[in-house]
């Protein structure tokens, strides 16, 4: 675009104006469009002056332009120029940056163009031209200002052209000269003549009108106790001495500056070690006694407790004693006491035990789908209206098969929440204050891994947060953490303990929180007593604590999300510690390797039916909630009460005693974190082993106590009942086929009213019910179709891990101690690219259990509103994400790329 001079606009417009030609024929004399002739005019007409000045080029270039750098920062450029002049306008930008210059790469080429420096021959000799000692030299370098001088008195080139080509003024010049002259009529040598010309300006502390330390001090102890003090203020308030402040306003601002507190959030900050510290006292590392070997106790229990039940409660001997003997007449009972119907009997014992799982597993299917159809068709109304009404639908109703069994059986029902977790929405919560929490993982041997996780975690949303590292490792981790921390931190403040423990602290800066590693001296107690050296370095603030594994990658709004589920479940933050929810259990989402084998494909869908489906039934019928080892969030208060244990499976140890004194576990599916899933087969094999044994043994030692704590609703004791032998079904497994051989091969014996039928009507029924579980929390979360091949894996998975399941089960059932604790190695492999994981409104398509949507006018504190509510409804697009996620952990199941097409005749035969 060519621009044309005042002169020339005021010719087109006088003639526009004053003659009688066409405003056409003056665009096509001087070659213009009318919008500019009109433009042109205006100016004009609207101007006072009405000469040259009203139209001149108003827009403004160069130096004049409103977004130029400014002097300093072009100095600044030039002088990169001169150090490295080989480096390209994108080198030039990244050694800026990293100096912390942050400017664009057009302004940096624009000022190469004004100084004529675009090619990289015309940089090389501005270089030669203009030395300077250091990129960004404000001021040349003694030994620079010596040569200066000798090149007019030993070279007697003219001063004039000395200044020219330093770029210094002749003043300057005559100054270092003087100077230089004095050192040489004292004999000085070479390093005086250098020491002579340096520079003699003194700042900051050092300048002889700077404030001593005891104004120093009271202007921080000031600042200290009353943060919120602007400047002015600070100054008003500071000591008088003759009728005159102790210091300046300017001093005051300089001050503040100098010591990074030139903000109120720095202040604030900076006035927390003005409070006296609070005394938070941690329990000790938690050690239960061993209770004595009671196995026939243990494995009886059901056929001990429930004879016992009746007992108590003569109103059920009308009921139950006649049905007994019906029962017994029925099945021939003179017959079961022969020795050979000891195996079939025993076969059919362990295969209805298998069908009670089943059985919880299909109800766990029938109310998260009943749920997830109330959603459906109650988009406008509130979770809490939600939830009240599909209680009412499962509860009270007097046709409801829920509610009389509940009457039957007398179980009680207990809301420990002010909203369903699986009904909230956490986008629409705004969070009344940020409290400070604390993220703990326990690490050991895992440098493939760390790197993720230390940014993962470092890179979180929130303010007032801390980091702490438990380390145990041996091969290199803890170097790679220290390295990490010292270029992004500086110098760390290490100590060590009595017990050898290494303590290496960073402190808070603008862009990191504060990170903290431990590493231990020894792996005695495993993860527990590590997160419990991570307990006892905890900021005494603190008041969550969040809990992750190294193979996971949060989100940078997880604590955020952690932190809204706590203000709605409890009611608000002021009330969370009057409430009995002690931890908010996320959901582990084993996606980031998922399709590097068949071993991660079955275990991603494994993961799936447990969280989406199993879990989320838990906590539909109010059973107890377990926490998983990862990705939960913890109050504070609580655990410096409890404390961590030393068992193999510590989440477990911890779930059953908050349990036991009538805490609280709540869990949403809507709160993820990715993580690795384990890749091979001895891997996972050692994993289950650990889980089985830990699992068995905690029960073990802690299934009296949870019968007998008053704290527990029924439900939670009937869960337990199911949770108590979980991994002891791979040897009841193991022992009921074996007794189904014997019976059917050996001894061709069979129980007289069972029939084949029968018998393989219940092993299709077990057989079925995980597998389908899994497929409908795939189905649920909108997964990739090739996810599905994961189901195949899956029930491969589950047979070969049955015998080791069952050893491990076996041992902790008759040993006095838990075995060692065999870690997981990572890989640090990725194999997806993920978006965000939506569960999808499947059901509304699939025209399950259909009913009328109720009224939208129910009174409740969170509305419901389309694609933000999870599987509960259809959810919007969302953008995809690679390795390390940068969007929200509130992700409401919005799952990969699915074509669900091809699967809705097979979707609608399998659910129907």
């Amino acid at each position: 675009m060519t621009r044309v001079s005042a002169a020339f606009k005021l010719k087109a417009v006088k003639e526009a104006l004053g003659s009688k030609t066409s405003l056409k024929e003056v665009c096509l004399k001087y070659k213009i469009s009318r919008q500019t002739l009109y433009f042109w005019i205006r100016k004009y007409t609207n101007s006072r002056l009405k000469d040259l000045s009203s139209l001149k080029n108003s827009y403004k270039k160069g130096k004049f332009h409103h977004k130029s750098i400014g002097w300093k920062a072009e100095k600044l450029i030039l002088d990169a120029v001169i150090k490295n002049p080989k480096l390209s306008v994108y080198g030039l930008q990244k050694r800026l940056e990293i100096a912390g210059l942050k400017l664009s790469v057009h302004g940096i080429y624009n000022v190469l163009v004004r100084y004529n420096l675009q090619r990289r021959q015309l940089r090389e000799r501005f270089s030669v031209e203009h030395p300077v000692k250091t990129v960004f030299a404000t001021a040349l370098a003694p030994a620079h200002r010596a040569k200066i001088v000798e090149e007019n008195i030993k070279e007697g080139k003219a001063i004039a052209k000395v200044c020219r080509v330093w770029g210094v003024s002749r003043p300057t010049f005559y100054a270092w000269l003087r100077r230089y002259n004095s050192a040489i009529e004292g004999e000085a040598s070479d390093s005086d003549l250098v020491e002579a010309l340096a520079r003699n300006y003194k700042k900051a502390y050092e300048h002889h009108r700077s404030i001593d330390q005891k104004t120093k001090e009271a202007i921080l102890d000031i600042v200290g106790n009353n943060p919120e003090l602007s400047v002015h203020k600070v100054h008003a308030t500071l000591p008088v001495v003759g009728g005159v402040p102790v210091a300046g306003h300017h001093a005051v601002q300089n001050l503040l500056e100098r010591e990074g507190l030139n903000t109120l959030f720095k202040r604030q900050k900076f006035a927390q070690q003005y409070l006296p510290e609070p005394k938070a006292a941690v329990a000790p590392l938690y050690e239960t006694p061993i209770p004595k070997l009671s196995l026939w106790r243990l494995l009886f229990a059901p056929y001990a407790t429930i004879p016992k039940w009746v007992i108590k409660h003569p109103m059920t001997w009308p009921v139950i004693f006649p049905v007994t003997v019906l029962l017994l007449w029925i099945v021939e009972f003179d017959k079961l006491l022969k020795p050979t119907m000891l195996f079939p009997t025993v076969a059919l014992s362990f295969g209805i035990v298998f069908f009670l799982y089943s059985l919880k597993y299909y109800v766990s299917l029938i109310l998260v789908m009943r749920l997830t159809q109330s959603g459906t068709n109650r988009q406008n109304t509130s979770a809490n209206a939600q939830l009240l009404n599909f209680q009412d639908e499962i509860s009270n109703s007097r046709q409801s098969w829920f509610y009389k069994i509940t009457k039957k059986i007398k179980i009680r029902s207990q809301q420990i929440s002010k909203v369903d977790p699986l009904l909230m929405n956490l986008e629409k919560v705004k969070l009344t204050a940020q409290p400070f929490v604390s993220i703990h993982v326990a690490v050991y041997n895992e440098k493939r891994v760390i790197e993720r996780l230390i940014e993962a975690c470092c890179k979180q949303n929130w303010q007032n947060y801390e980091v702490i590292l438990a380390d145990d490792s041996t091969d290199g981790t803890t170097e790679i953490v220290k390295q990490f921390m010292k270029e992004n931190y500086g110098e760390l403040r290490v100590s060590k303990d009595d017990q050898g423990t290494e303590i290496y602290r960073a402190d808070a800066n603008h862009n990191l929180p504060s990170l903290t590693l431990i590493h231990r001296s020894s792996r005695s107690g495993f993860k527990g007593a590590a997160l419990q050296k991570a307990l006892e370095n905890t900021n005494p603030y603190a008041d969550y604590i969040a809990i992750f594994d190294s193979d996971f990658v949060p989100y940078p709004d997880t604590i955020e999300q952690f932190i809204k589920s706590f203000q709605e479940t409890c009611g608000g933050l002021d009330k969370v510690k009057e409430s009995n929810i002690a931890a908010i259990q996320g959901y582990q989402w084993h996606v980031l390797n998922k399709s590097q084998n068949w071993v991660t494909r079955g275990v991603r869908t494994e993961y799936a039916g447990s969280y989406v489906v199993e879990r989320a039934g838990i906590g539909i019928y109010g059973g107890l909630n377990m926490i998983a080892g990862s990705v939960f969030c913890l109050r504070a208060d609580i655990m410096r009460q409890f404390g961590w244990g030393k068992s193999i499976t510590e989440d477990l140890e911890l779930t059953l005693r908050l349990y036991e004194k009538g805490y609280k576990v709540v869990f949403t599916p809507y709160i993820q974190a990715p993580a690795e899933a384990v890749s091979t087969i001895k891997r996972l094999i050692r994993q289950r082993m650990r889980w089985a044994e830990g699992h068995t043994f905690n029960i073990r030692k802690m299934w009296r106590r949870i019968f007998e704590s008053p704290h527990l609703t029924d439900r939670e004791k009937f869960e337990f009942l199911y949770l108590a032998p979980y991994y002891l079904q791979a040897a009841i497994f193991i022992a009921g086929t074996f007794a189904w051989f014997i019976s059917e091969a050996i001894l061709h014996v069979r129980l007289p009213f069972w029939t084949a039928a029968w018998g393989w009507s219940l092993i299709f029924v077990n057989f079925l019910s995980l597998p389908l579980m899994n497929l409908v929390g795939l189905f649920l979360e909108e997964s990739e179709e090739r996810d599905y091949l994961g189901i195949a894996s899956f029930i491969v998975l589950s047979y070969l891990l049955v015998p080791f399941q069952a050893y491990a089960a076996v041992k902790a059932l008759v040993s006095d101690r838990e075995g060692p604790w065999f870690r997981t190695p990572k890989t640090g492999t990725v194999t997806d690219v993920f978006d965000r994981m939506r569960i999808y409104a499947w059901f509304e398509k699939l025209k399950i259990w259909q009913r009328p949507a109720t009224s939208a006018g129910v009174a409740g504190n969170i509305n419901i509103d389309t694609g933000q509510l999870g599987f509960f409804r259809q959810a919007p697009e969302a953008n995809s994400l690679a390795l390390v996620p940068n969007i929200s952990s509130f992700n409401a199941f919005s799952g990969y790329k699915l074509r669900p097409k091809r699967l809705r005749f097979v979707a609608r035969g399998v659910l129907a």
